[in-house]
This record gives C-alpha cells, structure tokens and sequence, in this order.
C-alpha cells in the first residue's frame, strides 16, 4: 500500500510539472510538427495508382463452342509462373524502351504489383507512380511487353487485357504519414525534455505544493502578482484595488485568527528570506485588512537599515522606533494616526549603527510588553531574515513569524534556510504567505482562498481536539 502511494504522489508531480508548462509544448510541437509536413510535402512526391487487369488462357475450345474448366484450373496452377514473368528485368527494360523512360529498370520493377486473383484466369497489374498521366502510359506499355514476353516463354498461351488502364488514385504515402507521425511524437518529446530540464535546473518555490514539499509548512494565504505598487495606502487607494487582491488579504487575515484558536497570536513578525519577496507590502495590507475588521492593530517598521513602512503611508520618518529605543521620545508621541480607522503607524525613524542590539534590547521587549496593553494586533516588518538577524532577535518578543515567499523568485535554499534560522530562535512560524502568483483570476482565488482557510481550521481543530484528549 506504501509502495502505490509513492507512486500516486510522483505521478501527480508529473503530472503537474506538465501542466505548470504545457505552453512549452504547444510552442514546440506545433513549429515541429508543420517543420515535418513541410519537409513532408517538399521532399516526398506524391504516388499515383493505376490498375489494369488480364486474362490468361482460354475459356473456349478450338471449335469455339465448348467450355473447358480443366483450362481454368491448369492456368490458374501457372499463376505464379506469369506473376514472376511480369516481374522480371527483361519486361521493366522492353518498357522502358518502347517509353524511352529515364529511370532504372529496378524502379519500375520495384513500382508494378501483380496480384493474381485466387480461383480465377485473372491478374491485376497495378502500377505506384509520381506523375498520373505517365503512370497510365507507362502501366500500358508494360502490359503489352508482359505479354509480348509471356508470349515468347508459352507461345500457345492467349492473354488478353480484360480492363483499360483506370483513371489515376492519388494515394497517401505511408512515409508521409509517418512524417506527420514522427513530427507530432518528436515535438511532444522534446517539449517534455525541455520542461523537466526546465524543472530540474529551476530551483525556485512557485507554488503550495513546492511550499509543503520542501518547506514542510502550511500556506495560509496566496496573494496574485498586482502590478499596482502598495504605496501611499489610504481610504481612496483601497477603493481601486483589485479584487482579488482584497480577497486575498482578507483570506490571509481569516487564517492569521485561526492560529489564535490554539494559541494566542497578536504579535507578529513579517519576513522574508530575501529581499523583494514583498514582506512589507505583506504587513501593510495584512494591518490594514485587521484594522478595517474592527482590531486596533500597530504596523511598526523594525527594518531599521532600510525602512520603507513612511513611504508606504506616506508619513515623516523623523521621528520613529529607533528614536523610542534610545529613549529620546515617548512612543505615544511617535505613533501616526492613519486615515484608516484602527490603523496606527511607528516608522523606523533615524537609522542606527546597531540595529541588532537595538531590537534584542531589554528596551525593546519592555516596549512591546506596552504594545500588548495597548494594542489588539501588532504587526513587525523586518529586514529578510536571510540576510541579517534582525528578525531572529524578535522571536523572544513576538508570537509568531508569517513567512513570504514570492511565487517564482524565492531560491529554494534561501528560503529554507531563513525557516531554519526562525526555528533555532525559537521562533513560531504561523505559516508561509505565497505571493506574486501568476493567475490572478478572480473567481479561481476565491475557490482557493475557501480551501485554504478550511485546510486552516480544520488543522487547528485536530490540534485542539489531541491537546483536550491528552
């Protein structure tokens, strides 16, 4: 049973893999396949059959009024014997020369068929050439040299020709069929070699699949690549973005309170492994979905090297964290008001030579101690956790990690690595937000968003349910 499960797995891996890139063989078999035809089409000429057919012996005897079987059956013993005589040099040569033909006697001995038409006096003779009208000249003139020669050989023997040459029949050739064949075959294989070559060298996380596989973590949330860039967040930009973006959010945010069911989650860090992967337009909108669904929410900007949080809504920077932390400020005097109701502001204000110490300090933790007062949700973007420990230091203040990775971006070995180094802090990630993924197809993130947030819960409902059993 192990066994077939394995295989089941792999198969829809492939199965995948494939679908992930089927345009690749669409833009490669197509081109492939019409190369073939065309090759198909210039090279191979196309066959044309005729046919004419003979009879061989006689059916009447020599006073012309009685018929004789036994002649049918003694000339149908000798079938084989005038199939070979057609079938000889002698008889494609003697045609050749009455046509004044170009080609090789080989050729038109290789292009006749004789086909002898059991318990009868009857041969079809049936010719393949490239041209119809010389195929019809050429089938004649051979009839007639094959029974000049049969003549010669038995000349007692009466073969007369029962049916004119027929019109012409293009005839498909086989090697053109198999041109196509090849074609269609040889295009396919290609576009699949591509693909897992494709596949093999891309070592990028692109979807939930690639997250649960080698992350070994929940997605909680799919964002689709916006091409709207999160900036200056108000009341009016939030009115003109996509749906399906919203939707998204929300979905994310739906999910973030599920982890509460198990244990209480109300301070958050959000992080990335590299830069880019779009973790601070992750907390901005993921503080703005909870500050608009009634939680009085604090989006602070702990990336003290390079702060972004005052560009995104669009505050001074003067006065910030860093500012709190070195006890210049009272951290209700740094906090900006946003236009969104329960969304509050800390930006990272002035930028410090020793960020690190700054957030692992006991300033720090007495200040989010504070917050927690204060606050329903707080939101911590930091700088990647890939790239300095910023975020590490945190994991002592904070309830949990939300770890982005954008769709298609993220280098797999980056990506491990910022998870494991949330773990030796003993950091708690509450799942992986997957971002910029490609289709962004309204209705189909709805059905997504429903099956994650089901996924979700019923997860932290197994949970609790192991938690109340012990």
């Amino acid at each position: 049973m192990g066994e077939e499960h394995v295989v089941d797995i792999e198969l829809k891996d492939v199965l995948r893999t494939i679908r992930k890139r089927f345009y690749i063989v669409i833009f490669i078999t197509i081109p492939v396949l019409l190369l073939s035809i065309y090759y198909s089409n210039s090279r191979i000429k196309p066959l044309y059959k005729v046919e004419t057919s003979v009879i061989i012996g006689n059916s009447i005897d020599k006073e012309g009024t009685k018929f004789r079987i036994d002649d049918v059956r003694t000339y149908e013993e000798f079938m084989a014997t005038y199939s070979a005589i057609a079938k000889t040099t002698v008889v494609s040569e003697k045609t050749i020369k009455i046509l004044k033909l170009n080609v090789s006697p080989e050729l038109l001995k290789n292009s006749i068929i004789v086909i002898p038409q059991q318990g009868t006096q009857f041969m079809d003779l049936q010719l393949n050439w490239t041209n119809s009208q010389d195929a019809v000249n050429i089938l004649n003139a051979f009839t007639k040299a094959f029974i000049e020669e049969a003549k010669s050989i038995y000349p007692t023997c009466n073969i007369k020709i029962m049916e004119k040459v027929k019109q012409p029949q293009l005839v498909i050739s086989s090697s053109k069929k198999l041109y196509i064949v090849l074609g269609l075959f040889g295009g396919i294989m290609i576009s699949l070699l591509i693909i897992f070559a494709l596949e093999f060298l891309d070592n990028t996380l692109k979807s939930k699949e690639d997250i649960e596989k080698y992350l070994k973590l929940l997605v909680i949330g799919e964002i689709p690549k916006e091409r709207k860039k999160i900036h200056n967040i108000g009341l009016e930009f939030l009115s003109k973005l996509n749906y399906s973006v919203m939707e998204a959010y929300r979905t994310l945010r739906t999910n973030i309170y599920f982890t509460s069911i198990y244990k209480d989650v109300r301070s958050i860090v959000v992080t990335s492994g590299k830069p880019d992967e779009g973790k601070t337009a992750t907390a901005s909108m993921l503080s703005v979905l909870m500050a608009l669904n009634g939680k009085k929410t604090l989006l602070i900007d702990c990336n003290l090297r390079k702060s972004n949080i005052h560009e995104v809504f669009n505050f001074s920077n003067e006065i910030g964290l860093t500012n709190i932390l070195l006890g210049e400020v009272n951290w209700m005097d740094a906090v900006h008001k946003s236009e969104i109701e329960n969304l509050f502001i800390l930006t990272a204000g002035v930028k410090p030579p020793n960020s690190s110490e700054l957030l692992s300090s006991i300033k720090m933790k007495e200040f989010m101690e504070v917050l927690k007062g204060e606050f329903d949700y707080i939101i911590l973007d930091t700088p990647p956790v890939g790239i300095v420990t910023d975020a590490q230091v945190l994991s002592q203040f904070v309830d949990g990690y939300l770890l982005v990775v954008s769709s298609g971006e993220a280098v797999r070995k980056d990506t491990i690595k910022a998870k494991e180094l949330i773990q030796y802090a003993n950091g708690r990630i509450l799942g992986v937000l997957l971002n910029k993924i490609k289709d962004s197809t309204g209705d189909n993130y709805g059905s997504n968003y429903e099956r994650v947030e089901k996924n979700v819960f019923s997860r932290f409902i197994k949970k609790i349910k192991c938690k109340i059993n012990k």
